[in-house]
């Protein structure tokens, strides 16, 4: 299966996606971070007017790489897929004062969410969403796509970590390589590895 793991920022996507990936011994997808974007295209705190142009910059090019390292592979488990740069840009769409430059940023994001939507419909079999409780409104922009496009998702607690991990297993009837447990810790590893 291909699938995607999403949610609203802090809800555990890379430990559930990462473990999720060591218990099924599928591939594990992730593009680079904000962090990492902003550092390869060398922003710094600017006008809003400009962080916005990055924003859109980076959620294209995150689009880009996303799709030519997913496309390699029939099987694999995706933190963030196609959507979190997306729901990002739909969240500060909105955040313009000037009506024209609202609009035409509104005419902008309606078309990455169209390019995007159009591959995640075809690319993913299932959506992992998670919830903390925390940021409703991008949690709400999570939903109204996956309601506007069809696509079916199972949304799950983010802070019950080993819970979600055998309800997403059962739900989406994988097979265990692995055992819950030793998942996450090889998870947990390998991520404060990659914090050194």
């Amino acid at each position: 299966m291909k699938i995607a793991v999403t949610g609203t920022p802090g809800s555990n996507k890379a430990l559930i996606a990462l473990s999720l990936s060591y218990i099924t011994k599928t591939p594990f997808m992730q593009n680079r971070t904000m962090y990492e974007w902003f550092q390869l295209y060398d922003i710094t705190g600017t006008g809003e007017k400009t962080a916005w142009k990055n924003m859109f910059l980076i959620a294209a090019s995150s689009f880009i790489e996303r799709t030519e390292t997913e496309t390699r592979h029939d099987r694999f488990i995706s933190k963030g897929a196609v959507f979190s740069e997306l729901v990002y840009m739909q969240s500060v769409d909105g955040m313009e004062e000037n009506p024209g430059v609202r609009r035409e940023r509104e005419n902008i994001v309606q078309g990455l969410e169209h390019v995007c939507m159009s591959y995640a419909v075809k690319q993913y079999d299932a959506i992992i969403h998670l919830y903390n409780g925390k940021d409703t409104q991008a949690n709400e922009l999570y939903i109204r796509l996956y309601g506007k496009y069809g696509m079916p998702y199972r949304q799950y607690q983010a802070n019950n970590i080993a819970g979600t991990l055998m309800q997403a297993l059962a739900d989406l009837n994988l097979k265990a390589m692995y055992s819950i447990e030793r998942g996450i810790y090889q998870a947990e590893k390998t991520l404060l590895i990659r914090k050194l």
